[in-house]
């Protein structure tokens, strides 16, 4: 398709672009164009946990109870409740003991933006949306700079933080919004907050509650293994750069030059391997259109819910199916462990987790609360 059809056709679709977006692209077109039909049929762990985190440091940082958002936002995903359980062992403990440096200023936390991407009225960037949220902006040393949490499994080295693309594309996006605004401020650069996870697993016989504490421990005993900051600085060309690689992504997508990157599916798992050469059949194996999703995405819960609130955070008089799976994984006990401590049955305790009925009389909802929370005798 020419520019020129381009610019003629009013009923060229629009597109929606993020840093993330475009990063997905490119490691995978195929996977990309499913991620705009179809919600995955179960929440991956990886980006769940990383979610948690970025949600309970934006808590943190606005003096929110992060530790109740989190587990609200925790409870709406659909991970099992032993990965509910093993994110929260991991999440809190990063989350609690992060500090940020004293230096920085913060003038904004998931700071959302929905811009036109710049084009000095280039065709094929028209109908385009550039969207998405930063993380925190801070003012430093007099500076301007924007910060981008980032989790992963090991130290990033220098090198490693400055050939991330999603680094540069906030830096370009601070400074194309303030541009647009007439701020006369540039921003000096990007921070990369490196978040890393302990490589701890759960032990044979360990329980969820003694495998959280020794999770605390390793963070608390060495933070610097777990804490750094990369702060990152960027040229004019490579910024223009970038906006050139938005265009090249926006012109593919046009053309509709869709297909799935093999090396991409060897070496990360896909949650659209089913369908990805035909999603003909994605609603009879379980794939939810993207338009009719019955919750929102934790990335929505992630940014939108730190600023206005989630609804109430999950209470023990709320407890339900697998929040009571989860609570009594979490405090590793067994079912025949919280029977006994009630006094029912094995029988009545599988009920409540899967929800066919729930005890009404609330002496007894009392001595779950109790038992989950470890405060019963």
């Amino acid at each position: 398709m020419s520019t020129e059809n381009i610019k003629a056709d009013k009923k060229i679709p629009e597109i929606r672009l993020s840093p993330t977006g475009v990063q997905s692209f490119f490691n995978c077109r195929r996977r990309w164009q499913l991620e705009q039909k179809w919600r995955p049929l179960r929440d991956s762990f990886a980006p769940t946990l990383g979610s948690i985190i970025h949600l309970g440091l934006s808590c943190r940082i606005l003096r929110e109870d992060w530790p109740s958002i989190c587990v609200a936002a925790l409870n709406r995903t659909d991970l099992k409740p032993e990965d509910k359980a093993k994110a929260w062992a991991l999440a809190e403990p990063l989350v609690k003991h992060w500090n940020p440096p004293d230096e920085w200023l913060f003038l904004s936390v998931e700071d959302k933006f929905e811009l036109p991407v710049p084009s000095e009225s280039d065709a094929v960037l028209q109908k385009v949306t550039w969207s998405g949220y930063i993380d925190a902006e801070i003012w430093k040393d007099d500076e301007l700079w924007v910060v981008d949490y980032k989790t992963s499994q090991r130290t990033p080295d220098p090198d490693h933080a400055m050939i991330d693309e999603q680094l540069l594309a906030y830096y370009a996006t601070e400074k194309w919004k303030l541009t647009r605004k007439e701020i006369d401020q540039t921003p000096r650069g990007s921070i990369w907050a490196a978040i890393v996870i302990p490589g701890l697993r759960l032990k044979k016989g360990e329980s969820w509650n003694e495998f959280h504490q020794r999770v605390d421990n390793a963070v608390q005993a060495e933070p610097f293994k777990h804490y750094q900051n990369f702060p990152l600085e960027y040229t004019d060309d490579q910024v223009d750069y970038f906006w050139e690689k938005v265009r090249y992504v926006v012109n593919e997508i046009r053309e509709k030059r869709f297909y799935k990157n093999p090396g991409h599916c060897k070496y990360l798992p896909c949650q659209f391997r089913d369908i990805c050469l035909n999603d003909t059949n994605a609603k009879i194996m379980g794939f939810k259109p993207k338009e009719q999703e019955e919750r929102p995405s934790l990335d929505i819960l992630m940014a939108e819910g730190v600023l206005q609130g989630l609804d109430a955070p999950v209470s023990p008089d709320d407890l339900a199916d697998e929040t009571v799976k989860w609570e009594r994984v979490n405090v590793g006990m067994s079912q025949e462990e919280i029977a006994e401590k009630l006094g029912v049955s094995k029988k009545a305790i599988a009920s409540w987790e899967d929800m066919e009925k729930f005890p009404e009389d609330e002496e007894m909802r009392k001595k779950i609360r109790e038992a989950l929370s470890g405060e019963g005798s």
